[in-house]
């Protein structure tokens, strides 16, 4: 082979059956996270109501302005006599209302109103969605290592365990405490599955189709968020709405028991036997056939010794471990600005992303058509994402849909009321730019990242993005309560802010995946001086040549003092100047 490396290996396989289960394992997971993320728009929504007054004759009218009787109830006094009476507050007395009836016109059921989250409780409602969006970020703490030490199959089998727990205790649990701590680990379960995943599915494809492939994973997002409000429409009580906007965690468990482990990750652990078996399955999934069995022992075992300097810099107790994890991301110049660029980035992106859905409440009185619209933009940038990924580079289109996206939203602010269709267009064309954005980065995440800590540099976005998302929840449903038109000012100025963020980023568009960060190093100074279209076996090639370059030198080491003992040379200080063109390697 002219590039021996993992990649001409995935190329020989093509695409077939092998990467067909985990694509449809990544779709299934991605498509269980829209409700999660989203379901609180109809599930927790707020409603209208009032205090209901027992104390009250039927018959008696009182004069109280319409905000109290939300929260305050007005109860006869007795002891008074009607000399002492001089106003309605005398007579009736308000009390903290116990007890309230709740506006059935669009939702029979909500959490709001099955466990009465007004008035003193009312601080309660938020935390639905706050804390599934804590989870996330907890989640996103150690789901990258749970992938990189033990493989994204495992991560992706427990991720999908916990989910579909959770989803269940979320479903018959009378008591919102508990809900509340099932939210939260629901959240948890959702990052150890999902970027997981799409590593999976990025490590197994050849490098020319990972941007199509990429793109088309937010297929089941989006069809899932149009879902979600056409399904929301159609079921206005909560509990029932839950569990049929669940039902793809009860899909999931049983694609997750037949993946196969990623080949790159085990290459990167040793296991190089367990490697090469699982390309020699997909070589007969897929019906194509591989590189001679001991040139493809060659290959992993060369790709393995290429990472072996990282390997021995992590060895050593946990403390250690656990440092050399942190700092391994900001050691070297380019893995420090990837590191630092790449999550603040992801964290606008959140924001942007999940506040424009989030915010459907306060845009308009009407959220079912808002959600279905926001998924079908979504929809249409995944058709128009798969072009434009495979046309323009990484950089140019993060920089021009962050920018105009962010600008559109923030237009929104001075529109006038009368004007109400420009509004609904700018906000659906901002959902449809960052959507292609959401997708772009998808790919460019681990792209950016070397594979021994791909995992963990995904995981670090995705804690970023959904620390955005916690901070878009609070914008929507506490800022916006007190400001109504700040959501879209800072949603556009978060957009602003992450274009400029996305020049400092390496174009990494038809590169090989890099294995180490050493690679990243090299790529970086590789792409200060060559065009990109040269680089297409930049990463593979350049331990494979080190590899051979250091077994040449030690195989000539080798000969020269087997030569020396021959010939009992009885100096062993004495220097030896040899040519080693004419050194004849056995």
């Amino acid at each position: 082979m002219e590039e021996e490396g993992l990649d001409h290996i995935l190329i020989n396989l093509g695409l077939g059956p092998w990467q067909l289960i985990n694509f449809l394992a990544a779709v299934v997971a991605l498509a269980s996270d829209a409700p999660n993320v989203l379901s609180s728009t109809f599930t927790n929504a707020p409603v209208d109501f009032h205090c209901i007054q027992h104390d009250l004759p039927h018959n008696n009218t009182h004069r109280f302005d319409d905000s109290l009787s939300k929260c305050e109830v007005s109860a006869i006094r007795t002891n008074n006599s009607i000399e002492n009476i001089t106003s309605d507050e005398d007579l009736f007395p308000l009390q903290p209302c116990r007890k309230w009836h709740f506006d059935q016109s669009m939702y029979l059921a909500t959490v709001t109103s099955e466990f009465n989250l007004v008035c003193d409780h009312a601080w309660l409602a938020p935390l639905f969605q706050l804390l599934y969006n804590a989870g996330t970020m907890t989640g996103d703490l150690f789901s990258g290592t749970i992938s990189d030490r033990w493989g994204r199959r495992l991560a992706l089998r427990a991720g999908a365990t916990l989910c579909l727990t959770s989803t269940l205790i979320i479903g018959f649990a009378q008591n919102y405490s508990l809900i509340l701590i099932a939210r939260y680990f629901l959240g948890i379960s959702s990052t150890i599955m999902i970027f997981p995943s799409i590593n999976l599915v990025m490590e197994t494809l050849q490098p020319k189709h990972r941007s199509a492939v990429g793109m088309l994973l937010d297929l089941p997002y989006s069809l899932a968020i149009m879902g979600m409000g056409g399904l929301a429409y159609m079921v206005r009580e909560w509990r029932y709405l839950h569990f049929y906007s669940s039902v793809f965690a009860f899909i999931l468990i049983p694609l997750a028991i037949l993946l196969e482990e990623s080949p790159r990750w085990l290459i990167q652990q040793g296991r190089l036997e367990e490697a090469q078996a699982v390309l020699e399955r997909a070589a007969k999934l897929n019906r194509k056939p591989l590189p001679p069995k001991e040139q493809t022992k060659s290959i992993i075992k060369k790709i393995y010794q290429a990472n072996q300097p990282l390997k021995k810099e992590e060895e050593g107790g946990c403390c250690k471990k656990f440092v050399d994890g942190i700092t391994v991301f900001y050691r070297t110049p380019s893995m420090r600005l990837i590191s630092i660029v790449a999550p603040l980035s992801w964290f606008l992106l959140g924001i942007l992303y999940n506040g424009i859905p989030l915010n459907a409440n306060n845009f308009t009185n009407n959220p079912f058509i808002y959600m279905a619209l926001a998924g079908l933009m979504e929809l249409g940038s995944v058709v128009s994402g798969v072009f434009i990924a495979e046309r323009f580079n990484r950089v140019s289109v993060a920089l021009v849909t962050f920018m105009v996206s962010g600008a559109c939203v923030a237009a929104i602010v001075v529109v006038p009321e009368v004007t109400w269709w420009l509004k609904w267009v700018l906000v659906m064309a901002a959902m449809e730019l960052i959507s292609v954005t959401y997708c772009l980065e998808f790919i460019w995440a681990p792209e950016l990242f070397p594979t021994v800590v791909r995992a963990r540099g995904s995981s670090l976005c995705s804690f970023s993005s959904h620390a955005g998302c916690f901070v878009a929840s609070f914008i929507t449903e506490v800022l916006a309560r007190w400001v109504p038109w700040i959501p879209n000012l800072l949603f556009g100025v978060a957009g602003l802010i992450a274009a400029l963020l996305a020049k400092l980023l390496p174009e990494t568009k038809d590169l090989p995946l890099c294995d180490t960060v050493q690679q990243v190093e090299d790529r970086a100074l590789r792409l200060k001086g060559l065009d990109t279209t040269q680089l297409t076996s930049l990463c593979d090639n350049e331990d494979q040549n080190t590899v051979e370059y250091e077994e040449s030198i030690l195989k000539n080491r080798q000969n020269r003092s087997n030569n020396e003992r021959e010939s009992n040379v009885g100096d062993e200080e004495k220097v030896m100047i040899i040519n080693e063109e004419n050194i004849d390697i056995k």
